[in-house]
Order: C-alpha cells, then sequence, then structure tokens
C-alpha cells in the first residue's frame, strides 16, 4: 500500500495553527518547569500542576494535528449527516479533556502546602 504525500496547504495551515497557540504551550512549558523546580517543596501541587498543564499542552497540539490532517481522511467521502454527527462528539471530548486540565490546576492551587518531611 502506497502511502500519498500530505498537501502543502495542509502542512502549512497545520504550521499556522501551531504557531497561534505557540504562546499558550510556551506558558504551560514554562510552568511545568517551575512545578518540576518547587517538586521537593511541593510534591502534591507539584504534580497536578505538571499533570495539569501537560494535558493542556497535548490536547491542542493533537487536535489541531487531527482536525488539520484527520478530518480531511476521515471524512473525505462522508457523508455531512456523518459529519454533523461526529464532529460534537470530538469537539465535546476535547472540551473534557480540557476541563480535566483546568480542574488539575484548580487542584493544584488548593492542594495542602505541609512542610515537607526533612
Amino acid at each position: 500500500m502506497q502511502v500519498s504525500p500530505v498537501p502543502v496547504h495542509l502542512v502549512s495551515q497545520l504550521l499556522t495553527s501551531l504557531l497561534a497557540v505557540g504562546p499558550l504551550l510556551l506558558v504551560n512549558a514554562v510552568g511545568i518547569v517551575l512545578a518540576v523546580v518547587y517538586w521537593k517543596r511541593h510534591p502534591r501541587a507539584s504534580v497536578l500542576l505538571v499533570i495539569g498543564l501537560g494535558v493542556l499542552i497535548v490536547v491542542p497540539v493533537v487536535d489541531i494535528i487531527v482536525s488539520t490532517l484527520g478530518y480531511p481522511w476521515l471524512f473525505g467521502s462522508a457523508r455531512s449527516v456523518t459529519i454533523r454527527t461526529v464532529l460534537p462528539v470530538i469537539r465535546v471530548f476535547w472540551s473534557i479533556l480540557t476541563a480535566a486540565g483546568h480542574g488539575l490546576i484548580i487542584w493544584a492551587v488548593l492542594a495542602d502546602r505541609r512542610k515537607p518531611m526533612q
């Protein structure tokens, strides 16, 4: 089976979309670095923050890749009824994952800050 190359306009759209969310990805990555730096002081809060911010990095990147490269392949010959049914389900899935990421960040902010054991 021969794999056809990805059209240039899709690659361009993919890179443009990733660039658009770049600032958010950068802020989340810096947050992960800071959580790792403070890991020994506040391990529970740090792990919650790393997981939450990790989710907030992965979800938009995967969403962009799937919507840019996957939808044309997935729905290439699909009827509009199928597309109208599947797309809202996918959007709700991404929304639930994003809400979970934000929930973990809120949990990290409110996590117990007992002094670490010596």
